[in-house]
């Protein structure tokens, strides 16, 4: 009996929901064994499609599309598919899933992390039910066991949102395991003592992120914190620059166009530019007011200033960035996008389009070019891309300053986290608000990069 649209279009719900569910290679059996029953009408190029996009080379879609074109072959695996997936465990599948209802495995995470010259590698997974923790190891020395971590979250699988919660728990995770190595607190692992112990840790991962301005409206002060203490615009630029001593220093870390060693600014409003008191004149890249910066209260903020080409500040921990911002890694200007809903539903026919089957994709990468093109793209088809000149997803061999691991970025609800392996040269996000500056904090404007060094005991 051939089947019905409404009975494709459950079949299609329940093999997204097994696909949602880390259960790929059912999902594609189960969407394959639907096609491939009744016509060759949209429903079934519609389903066919969904599991192509899931499994590229997956043989029961060539048996299905073999037996819609009305090949006579004997498939044997398709006809297998065909009598495990009946209309009502299909039906049974796609209904609302109950809290009680077995999962499958969710999908781990695996990137290296190169720290003091040796690159490491750090995977996470799943156990699934019935064991229900999450593991964590760092490897080393071709899969010597370092360290391990692991979190059991049998009392969580009650949850509504269970899937999202382990997602996001596998994600911390893996983060918190790269910030254990990154900070020195593995170096007597490392060395063989206690190497290979399995640490139970109870509770969700304790990641202390850093807060940036990305947003005009913005305010963060060091800690992270929303701050109002930023002058407003008019009372900051009605401020007499000769109002107070020195009480604050730049050092010029790297320049490419012979600028001076430091910069001694005085008052508690200084304008970073090309004609600003803190003047890069050889800065091809630089707004004649590109940023400002702001003594208040013993604090110094950076301020961006609107027209220019941006200032971007040097990250000391994890960031979240919202889609849209950008970063610089080396001298690559870089921008993280979010990727656009999949438009390739069968038109009204009576041919539907041919085209190459598209895989998942987690967010974009793009590479901003000089002059305001885009260079570079590149699709997360897994929650995480590194990032370096060597070992990396995205690999930019061409900048000295980019680390072979520089660093990561990790998919997040409405953005993704950055991460800092360590790079010899830092990475930088660009600033669009107000951002609170410790002495010792590194900015760039342009190729210029300064160093801020805040004066003690100087009262305005």
């Amino acid at each position: 009996m051939s089947p019905s649209d409404d009975s494709r279009k459950i079949a299609l719900v329940a093999g997204q929901k097994l696909a949602e569910l880390g259960e790929t290679a059912e999902a594609v059996s189960l969407l394959c064994a639907w096609a491939a029953q009744g016509d060759n009408d949209d429903e079934a190029l519609l389903l066919l499609t969904e599991a192509q996009r899931l499994d590229p080379r997956s043989l029961l879609a060539q048996q299905a599309f073999e037996r819609l074109s009305g090949a006579n072959t004997n498939h044997r695996e398709l006809a297998e598919a065909i009598d495990r997936f009946s209309f009502e465990k299909v039906k049974k599948l796609a209904s609302p899933a109950k809290k009680s209802e077995r999962r499958g495995i969710q999908i781990g995470f695996n990137n290296n992390v190169r720290y003091k010259g040796v690159v490491y590698h750090i995977q996470t997974e799943d156990s699934g039910p019935p064991k229900s923790n999450i593991v964590t190891h760092l490897f080393a020395d071709g899969g010597r066991v370092i360290r391990s971590i692991k979190r059991e979250y049998g009392s969580e699988t009650a949850r509504d949102d269970l899937i999202s919660y382990l997602r996001n728990l596998m994600k911390h995770q893996q983060l918190e395991m790269a910030l254990a190595l990154r900070s020195g607190e593995l170096d007597p692992a490392i060395a063989g003592e206690g190497a290979g112990t399995v640490e139970v840790r109870t509770g969700a991962p304790k990641i202390d992120l850093q807060r940036v301005a990305t947003q005009k409206s913005e305010k963060f002060d060091a800690a992270g914190q929303h701050s109002e203490d930023a002058a407003p615009e008019t009372e900051r630029t009605q401020q007499s620059p000769q109002t107070a001593p020195i009480c604050m220093r730049l050092h010029m870390v790297r320049c490419l166009w012979n600028g001076p060693a430091n910069y001694e600014p005085s008052g508690p409003s200084v304008i970073i530019g090309r004609n600003g008191q803190v003047t890069l004149s050889g800065e091809p890249f630089c707004h004649p007011n590109e940023a400002q910066l702001e003594w208040r209260d013993d604090r110094v903020w950076l301020n961006d200033e609107p027209g220019g080409s941006g200032v971007f500040l040097r990250v000391r921990k994890p960031v979240k960035l919202a889609f849209g911002d950008e970063f610089l890694v080396g001298d690559q200007l870089l921008r993280v996008d979010a990727v656009a809903e999949p438009d390739d539903q069968p038109g009204p026919g009576p041919t539907f389009f041919c085209g190459s089957p598209r895989k998942r994709a987690f967010f974009r990468l793009t590479q901003r070019l000089e002059g305001g093109g885009e260079g570079r793209v590149a699709l997360a088809h897994s929650a995480t891309m590194t990032i370096g000149s060597k070992q990396a997803d995205f690999v930019i061999d061409h900048d000295r300053l980019v680390s072979e691991t520089h660093c990561t970025l990790s998919e997040e609800d409405g953005g993704v986290m950055l991460l800092d392996l360590g790079s010899r040269s830092g990475v930088f996000v660009r600033i669009m608000g107000s951002q609170e500056l410790l002495s010792g904090d590194e900015f760039v404007i342009g190729r210029t990069r300064l160093q801020l060094e805040v004066l003690n005991s100087v009262a305005l």
